[in-house]
């Protein structure tokens, strides 16, 4: 999900939510990567290694 999505839907200050997903960044809770001047913030265990290696497992 896009870090703008989740600050529409949250009405949180971009200062407040962008503190509140470091710090879920470095406990491990969350994943953010950088897309141009966009982030897009997936969960731990669902980010964009686990969809490359699920896709990569429906090819062979």
């Amino acid at each position: 999900m896009y870090q703008q999505e989740i600050l529409r839907v949250s009405n949180w200050s971009d200062s407040k939510l962008s503190n509140l997903l470091s710090e879920m960044e470095f406990e491990g809770h969350i994943t953010r990567i950088h897309v141009g001047r966009e982030k897009i913030v997936f969960l731990a265990d669902h980010g964009p290694d686990t969809a490359c290696s699920s896709r990569n497992d429906k090819r062979n």
